[in-house]
């Protein structure tokens, strides 16, 4: 039982790392000087739980955004794209009255 004691404490610190509002007296009874270790790590391991599926949906919606932007820019490319062939101008080249040799920069 003394092994399991030199636990404790480690295992709080877990759970804290997961949960910052955790405190000592919710899983140690000082009266009995005794550790309630089956719900520490029940509460250890459904937090570790919570943040990895939180993690996963962060992941999810930051993917989402990623894709979205990329298919804006390539959007706006072709945009750019079909407003050139339409023009005859491409927003690459500069006028001789703007500096440029009006070729492509």
């Amino acid at each position: 039982m003394a092994m399991l004691a030199a636990y404790g404490p480690g295992l709080l610190c877990r759970r804290q790392a997961v949960s910052p509002e955790v405190q000592r007296g919710d899983y140690y009874d000082e009266d009995l000087a005794r550790w309630d270790f089956e719900g520490l790590t029940s509460d250890l391991t459904l937090a570790r739980s919570a943040l990895k599926r939180a993690s996963r949906e962060r992941f999810e919606v930051e993917k989402a955004e990623a894709i979205e932007a990329a298919a804006a820019a390539a959007f706006q490319a072709e945009v750019q794209v079909d407003a050139t062939e339409t023009t005859g101008v491409a927003s690459t080249t500069r006028s001789k009255d703007a500096g440029g040799t009006g070729g492509a920069v």
